[in-house]
């Protein structure tokens, strides 16, 4: 809560670089707090290279603002909802609004990112694999956190429908393996993974959440 506070206090004085900085040291974190780094995050245009080095909780669903979900304490809703591009006529599901701003033209540059990153929090990476060439050229220009997750994707796969290699992350998600090989308890890997790959989404897909 006192995060979540400090947070909306930055982004209410149009400061989001202090907002994301907002325990970034912490492993505690809710939803709520989750959604307020979506936002800022995307603000800064770091998102998609930067989520998963936050601890991140909740789902898709709770990237926006809603009844019964996670919700603003003193920054504005309608602010979030402008920066996607419109604020929806009823309470709708994430993914809903993010799909009607595509399909109307009202999406905000940003649009895209909650998306890809909204599929990449649900672990969905075949969506993920499946939409990203609508936004992206697939190449090593790509965002940090979407490389991960299609080096993840095209390991994971036997038919993916996207295939991404590079030889440096393809070495190190290899690494990331072997070091799993050499621990037979789950408790034991996630520690000795940990100080590696933890703020990778490698490390997110496996254990966080």
């Amino acid at each position: 809560m006192h995060y979540r506070m400090k947070a909306e206090v930055c982004l209410t004085e149009d400061d989001p670089k202090g907002a994301t900085a907002v325990g970034r040291r912490s492993h505690e974190a809710d939803a709520g707090l989750t959604m307020l780094r979506f936002f800022a995050l995307a603000r800064e245009g770091r998102l998609a290279d930067e989520l998963f080095k936050y601890p991140v909780c909740g789902t898709s669903g709770d990237m926006i603002p809603l009844p019964g979900g996670a919700e603003c304490l003193l920054y504005p809703a309608d602010s979030i909802y402008k920066f996607l591009g419109a604020k929806p006529a009823r309470p709708m599901a994430a993914r809903l609004y993010l799909h009607a701003l595509l399909r109307t033209g009202l999406a905000s540059d940003a649009v895209k990112d909650y998306l890809l990153c909204g599929y990449l929090v649900d672990r969905d990476i075949d969506a993920f694999a499946k939409a990203l060439p609508s936004f992206y050229e697939i190449s090593d220009k790509l965002p940090l956190h979407y490389r991960e997750a299609l080096t993840l994707y095209t390991h994971l796969r036997a038919n993916p429908v996207v295939v991404y290699h590079n030889d440096v992350m393809d070495t190190d998600y290899e690494d990331l393996q072997r070091l799993e090989r050499m621990h037979n308890q789950r408790e034991a890997r996630k520690n000795a993974v940990h100080s590696q790959y933890a703020g990778t989404y490698w490390w997110y897909y496996e254990y966080g959440g």
